[in-house]
Protein backbone atom coordinates (compact mmCIF):
# COMPACT_ATOMS: atom_id res chain seq x y z
CA UNK A 1 0.00 0.00 0.00
CA UNK A 2 2.71 2.33 0.98
CA UNK A 3 4.96 1.79 -2.24
CA UNK A 4 1.75 2.14 -4.90
CA UNK A 5 1.12 5.26 -2.49
CA UNK A 6 4.77 6.48 -3.30
CA UNK A 7 4.52 5.47 -6.63
CA UNK A 8 1.35 7.46 -7.25
CA UNK A 9 3.30 10.82 -5.93
CA UNK A 10 6.14 10.36 -7.69
CA UNK A 11 3.92 10.17 -10.84
CA UNK A 12 1.76 12.89 -10.01
CA UNK A 13 4.78 15.35 -9.57
CA UNK A 14 6.31 13.87 -12.74
CA UNK A 15 2.93 14.91 -14.37
CA UNK A 16 2.88 18.44 -12.80
CA UNK A 17 6.40 19.00 -14.12
CA UNK A 18 5.81 18.26 -17.73
CA UNK A 19 2.51 19.78 -17.49
CA UNK A 20 4.25 23.18 -16.54
CA UNK A 21 6.58 22.60 -19.25
CA UNK A 22 3.79 22.71 -22.06
CA UNK A 23 4.63 26.28 -23.51
CA UNK A 24 0.56 27.06 -23.16
CA UNK A 25 0.31 26.03 -19.45
CA UNK A 26 3.72 27.55 -18.48
CA UNK A 27 2.70 30.64 -20.24
CA UNK A 28 -0.80 30.74 -18.32
CA UNK A 29 1.28 30.13 -14.95
CA UNK A 30 3.66 32.31 -14.99
CA UNK A 31 1.49 35.45 -16.02
CA UNK A 32 -1.41 34.58 -14.23
CA UNK A 33 -0.21 32.82 -10.78
CA UNK A 34 3.19 33.75 -10.47
CA UNK A 35 3.67 37.35 -12.02
CA UNK A 36 -0.44 38.39 -12.57
CA UNK A 37 0.65 42.25 -12.69
CA UNK A 38 2.66 45.65 -13.16
CA UNK A 39 3.94 45.38 -9.74
CA UNK A 40 5.98 42.02 -9.86
CA UNK A 41 4.18 39.28 -8.40
CA UNK A 42 0.98 38.27 -6.24
CA UNK A 43 2.55 38.81 -2.61
CA UNK A 44 3.66 42.48 -3.60
CA UNK A 45 -0.81 42.70 -4.34
CA UNK A 46 -1.61 40.99 -0.79
CA UNK A 47 1.04 43.67 1.21
CA UNK A 48 -0.18 46.68 -0.77
CA UNK A 49 -3.40 46.43 -2.41
CA UNK A 50 -6.66 45.49 -0.23
CA UNK A 51 -9.10 42.78 -1.17
CA UNK A 52 -11.47 45.02 -3.07
CA UNK A 53 -8.79 46.44 -5.13
CA UNK A 54 -7.78 43.01 -5.58
CA UNK A 55 -10.71 41.93 -7.06
CA UNK A 56 -11.06 44.65 -9.49
CA UNK A 57 -7.56 43.79 -10.70
CA UNK A 58 -8.83 40.08 -11.12
CA UNK A 59 -12.18 40.21 -12.62
CA UNK A 60 -11.63 43.60 -14.71
CA UNK A 61 -13.96 46.08 -16.25
CA UNK A 62 -17.08 44.05 -15.65
CA UNK A 63 -16.44 43.55 -12.17
CA UNK A 64 -16.41 47.17 -11.42
CA UNK A 65 -19.17 47.54 -13.36
CA UNK A 66 -21.54 44.95 -11.38
CA UNK A 67 -20.21 46.51 -8.36
CA UNK A 68 -21.03 50.22 -9.03
CA UNK A 69 -24.56 48.41 -9.83
CA UNK A 70 -24.64 47.11 -6.43
CA UNK A 71 -23.45 50.16 -5.06
CA UNK A 72 -26.89 51.95 -6.71
CA UNK A 73 -29.04 49.77 -5.32
CA UNK A 74 -27.98 50.00 -1.79
CA UNK A 75 -27.78 54.11 -2.50
CA UNK A 76 -31.39 53.99 -3.52
CA UNK A 77 -31.94 51.06 -0.54
CA UNK A 78 -33.73 48.74 -2.78
CA UNK A 79 -33.97 45.42 -1.23
CA UNK A 80 -35.27 41.97 -2.62
CA UNK A 81 -33.77 42.54 -5.96
CA UNK A 82 -33.92 39.33 -8.91
CA UNK A 83 -32.03 41.07 -11.80
CA UNK A 84 -32.69 39.85 -15.39
CA UNK A 85 -29.50 39.70 -17.65
CA UNK A 86 -29.13 40.16 -21.22
CA UNK A 87 -27.16 37.63 -23.62
CA UNK A 88 -23.98 38.38 -24.11
CA UNK A 89 -24.54 38.04 -27.65
CA UNK A 90 -26.81 40.56 -27.37
CA UNK A 91 -24.64 43.05 -25.27
CA UNK A 92 -22.11 42.62 -27.54
CA UNK A 93 -24.57 43.65 -30.72
CA UNK A 94 -24.82 46.39 -28.90
CA UNK A 95 -20.91 47.51 -29.07
CA UNK A 96 -20.46 46.99 -25.32
CA UNK A 97 -17.60 44.83 -25.99
CA UNK A 98 -15.88 45.12 -22.70
CA UNK A 99 -18.87 44.45 -21.06
CA UNK A 100 -19.22 40.81 -20.21
CA UNK A 101 -22.49 39.19 -18.70
CA UNK A 102 -21.71 36.29 -16.10
CA UNK A 103 -23.48 33.15 -15.45
CA UNK A 104 -26.58 34.65 -12.36
CA UNK A 105 -23.70 32.40 -10.13
CA UNK A 106 -20.91 34.59 -10.48
CA UNK A 107 -23.09 37.73 -10.35
CA UNK A 108 -24.47 36.85 -7.00
CA UNK A 109 -21.09 35.93 -6.10
CA UNK A 110 -19.94 39.55 -7.49
CA UNK A 111 -22.73 41.22 -5.43
CA UNK A 112 -25.01 39.41 -3.80
CA UNK A 113 -27.75 39.80 -5.84
CA UNK A 114 -29.69 37.60 -7.17
CA UNK A 115 -29.52 37.47 -10.78
CA UNK A 116 -31.58 35.24 -13.67
CA UNK A 117 -30.96 35.11 -17.37
CA UNK A 118 -34.10 34.14 -20.34
CA UNK A 119 -33.57 30.43 -20.06
CA UNK A 120 -33.29 30.55 -16.22
CA UNK A 121 -36.44 28.39 -14.59
CA UNK A 122 -37.21 31.25 -12.37
CA UNK A 123 -37.09 34.09 -14.63
CA UNK A 124 -40.70 35.28 -14.12
CA UNK A 125 -39.39 35.97 -10.59
CA UNK A 126 -37.11 39.21 -12.29
CA UNK A 127 -38.32 42.73 -10.55
CA UNK A 128 -35.83 44.61 -12.55
CA UNK A 129 -33.85 44.54 -15.91
CA UNK A 130 -30.19 45.44 -17.03
CA UNK A 131 -30.62 46.84 -20.45
CA UNK A 132 -28.34 47.85 -23.35
CA UNK A 133 -29.63 49.94 -26.36
CA UNK A 134 -28.59 53.04 -28.18
CA UNK A 135 -25.18 53.06 -26.52
CA UNK A 136 -26.01 53.29 -22.68
CA UNK A 137 -26.15 50.48 -20.25
CA UNK A 138 -29.20 51.03 -17.42
CA UNK A 139 -31.20 48.82 -14.98
CA UNK A 140 -35.10 48.96 -15.88
CA UNK A 141 -37.61 48.28 -12.79
CA UNK A 142 -39.89 45.52 -14.16
CA UNK A 143 -43.12 46.79 -12.60
CA UNK A 144 -45.52 44.63 -15.10
CA UNK A 145 -45.40 41.19 -16.96
CA UNK A 146 -45.55 42.84 -20.29
CA UNK A 147 -42.25 44.96 -19.72
CA UNK A 148 -40.62 41.50 -18.69
CA UNK A 149 -42.33 39.99 -21.62
CA UNK A 150 -41.31 42.32 -23.99
CA UNK A 151 -37.53 41.87 -23.26
CA UNK A 152 -37.79 38.17 -23.10
CA UNK A 153 -38.80 38.20 -26.44
CA UNK A 154 -36.07 41.16 -27.22
CA UNK A 155 -33.54 38.60 -25.94
CA UNK A 156 -35.23 35.54 -27.35
CA UNK A 157 -32.70 35.25 -30.93
CA UNK A 158 -29.69 35.74 -28.87
CA UNK A 159 -27.28 32.73 -27.05
CA UNK A 160 -27.00 32.97 -23.36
Amino acid sequence: MKYKRNILFIISIIVVFLLYNEPFYNYWFYNRILVPDDHGDIFYQVQHLDKEERREFRFGDSYIFYRDLLNQFKEHNVQNITLLLPPNEYVHKMNFDALIIPEPAVFYYFTGVNAVTKSSPDVRSANWALVAANGKVWMNRLRTRPQLDSLLALYKPYKD
